[in-house]
């Protein structure tokens, strides 16, 4: 089931308008939906900054659960206009997860380096990752190696959520929807060696049809997996990678590709939908000098030496031209 949290701000007859759109159809066809009053506690303008989080890099190739080590480095959940920066994750399973609840939440200025597991198969070294109802989210400027999903969503994450100016070095897996329909996701400017949406049909649990509606702009990945589900779309325009085949038969339709050859304009969908809502100074406010001029990946690939050699260094980030 799909859980879209949103506000009502009008009624007219059987016409409800919302804050916020919905990223998938709602067709009485396959059921329907239903509306209700949901009463929701969070705490907000809370944050985590200014931090390095090591496990203890002599584990070998055990798994770590919460009972024998480090798992996840922080969980989000139950907080709306929170925010994490400039923290650095070394020898941790999982980096960051925003789960129920995380609404209006920014991730920025993040390094996971070094997960140290000899192991790379299910339930490891996930990275940046949208779960449960997670909506509304940006990560942005985040750098991950060594990592199997860099920057993932789980199952029936509603969204809209985020991930812009990010990027994986020496990844051995994808980054995209992992299982079980994630909706609304943007991978904006997020370079990964693998991007993908497919039917993973039997994978793992159980996967399915990974996610709808998830848009790739300007990506740039080596490769790319770009299936499109029946009645839903998933699209990549811009500077992308080699298109291959899903990698569980039969192949699906294809999604939408457009000019996959060149760098489209705008650079940034995200900054450019910001600067059309909000303006200039809303882009200035949130973004470094070099991300306007789409060179982070120089400054991102700088600072992964400085962090992993002393916390803060990712400041350099919000901070460098």
């Amino acid at each position: 089931m799909m859980d879209y949290e949103r506000v009502v701000t009008a009624l007219d007859g059987s016409t409800m308008t919302l804050d916020a759109p919905v990223a998938d159809a709602i067709e009485r066809r396959f059921g329907g939906g239903v509306v209700f009053r949901s009463r929701v506690q969070r705490i907000s303008e809370a944050g985590i900054e200014d931090l390095r989080l090591e496990g203890n890099p002599d584990t070998g190739t055990a798994l770590r659960t919460p009972d024998t080590g480090p798992y996840t480095a922080i969980r989000f959940a139950g907080v709306r206009d929170g925010w994490v920066r400039n923290v650095t994750i070394r020898y941790v399973s999982h980096g960051i997860t925003a789960q129920r609840g995380a609404h209006f939440n920014t991730f920025e200025d993040l390094a996971y380096l070094d997960p140290h597991y000899g192991q790379t198969e299910g339930m490891r070294r996930y990275t940046f990752n949208y779960e449960g109802n997670a909506a509304f989210n940006l990560t942005q400027r985040c750098y991950a190696e060594q990592v199997r999903h860099s920057f993932v969503t789980g199952a029936t994450t509603p969204g809209p959520n985020v991930f812009l100016d990010c990027l994986a070095v020496d990844a051995s897996n994808d980054s995209g929807p992992h299982h079980r329909w994630a909706t609304g996701t943007l991978y904006d400017n997020t370079r990964d060696t693998q991007l993908k949406v497919q039917n993973r049909r039997r994978s793992g649990t159980g996967h399915g049809w990974a996610g709808a509606q998830q848009m790739f702009w300007n990506t740039g990945s080596t490769q790319l997996v770009l299936q499109a589900p029946p009645h839903a779309m998933n699209w990549s325009v811009g500077k992308a990678g080699a298109t291959v085949p899903g990698k569980f038969p039969p192949e699906e339709p294809a999604g939408m590709l457009q000019r996959p050859d060149e760098v489209v304009v705008p650079r940034s969908l995200y900054l450019q939908q910001l600067r059309d809502r909000l303006g200039a100074s809303a882009v200035d406010a949130v973004t470094t000098p070099a991300q306007r001029h789409g060179r982070v990946w120089d400054a991102l690939t700088a600072a992964r030496g400085g962090v992993a050699a002393a916390a803060g260094q990712m400041a350099l980030l919000r901070r460098g031209g």
